[in-house]
């Protein structure tokens, strides 16, 4: 996959739109588009290179508007799946692909895509749906239908990533997991675990897990906390117990000493499973936050972490890391006192 930027022409549902070509690989290609049209449209791609222009079909396998792409840090856009070349112009059409990955290779080697996760799960559906979010986001995808293939694929290429399901047929993915922890050759592998029972979170972690999610979940936060498992090398500045220094305390410190950073966040909820939240600094303001327990904007997410009184925090550096765009752009001190206020009123209706 290689990040490659031509004008194209996409023709769908009879209207024909122009686009810019963003990532290209062999089997399709992402564009960007201003009204994307919905997954599973068929449409019609045509391009010029020299004085030939070429011309093949596909199908959109995702479509990303303006939340999704800000969630997965894209543009606005479509993911197409060129379908097999089995006309004249398809095969032509291949032959011109071919032929542009051949040249940004031997110009531009650093452009291909150079994060790759693992997908492992016997759900086609789930595979496809997490497969395409990780390709709209910039990683190279592999995949995997049993516990089995899903360790054979990581032996034959380390990923940044696995993301195995826990109900895997042949070996599960706890098995996986704990097989993959206690292999030299994949040691220090990030894994995450997906699974419907939060019970199964707790010995994921002990066996060599770095994260776990329960599902139903977000697919968009899935991506992020990919994205914060293979950041540049990061140190930790600081970390202890909001039972000890609660978060309001915290922050004001943080934004006293004008810190930047990323202050994480983990905590065992009521239901036994874990919850995880990330706020980010920049010279002593928050720029943004989420949370895998509430999904809403960073400043309402802010509030409900306000209310946290136990668990865990870390705040980490990272020199090659780039800021979030900014979604929030307060004060913490202001942060602080509307959230005082908000907790005094919901005081004031309980005692009425």
């Amino acid at each position: 996959r290689y990040a490659l930027h031509l004008p194209l022409e996409i023709f769908a549902g009879g209207r024909k739109v122009v686009a810019e070509l963003e990532d290209l690989s062999r089997t399709g290609m992402f564009v960007r588009v201003e009204d994307p049209p919905p997954e599973g449209t068929l449409v019609h791609v045509a391009f010029t290179a020299g004085a030939q222009r070429f011309v093949t079909s596909g199908n959109v396998m995702h479509s990303l508007d303006e939340t999704d792409a800000r969630s997965l840090g894209r543009r606005v856009g479509i993911g197409i799946e060129f379908r097999l070349p089995t006309r004249p112009n398809d095969k032509l059409f291949a032959i011109a692909v071919e032929r542009l990955l051949e040249g940004v290779a031997h110009t531009h080697p650093a452009r291909a895509a150079d994060r790759r996760v693992i997908v492992a799960t016997s759900h086609v559906r789930l595979l496809e749906r997490l497969s395409a979010a990780f390709g709209a986001a910039g990683f190279s995808v592999g995949t995997a239908a049993n516990g089995l293939e899903a360790i054979a694929a990581c032996l034959r290429a380390k990923p940044d990533v696995l993301v195995v399901e826990r109900t895997l047929p042949i070996i599960d993915g706890i098995e996986v997991v704990e097989r993959i922890a206690t292999t030299p050759k994949l040691a220090g592998l990030p894994m995450i675990v997906m699974s419907d029972d939060p019970r199964d979170g707790t010995l994921a972690f002990e066996l060599g897990a770095m994260d776990f999610v329960t599902k139903p979940f977000s697919t968009d936060e899935l991506v992020l906390r990919v994205r914060r498992l293979v950041r540049g090398p990061q140190h930790v500045v600081f970390s202890g117990d909001l039972a000890e220094i609660p978060l309001p305390a915290l922050l004001t410190m943080f934004e006293l000493e004008r810190k930047s950073g990323q202050l994480a966040l983990r905590r065992l909820s009521a239901h036994g499973a874990y919850a995880n939240a990330w706020i980010d600094l920049d010279d002593g303001r928050i720029v943004n936050a989420r949370s895998t327990e509430l999904h809403a904007d960073p400043r309402r997410v802010v509030m409900s972490l306000l209310d946290w009184t136990d668990g865990q925090f870390e705040l980490t550096t990272s020199r090659d890391e780039e800021l979030p765009p900014c979604e929030l752009a307060l004060q913490i001190t202001h942060l602080l006192l509307e959230h005082a206020r908000e907790s005094d009123e919901a005081r004031r209706q309980l005692a009425m």
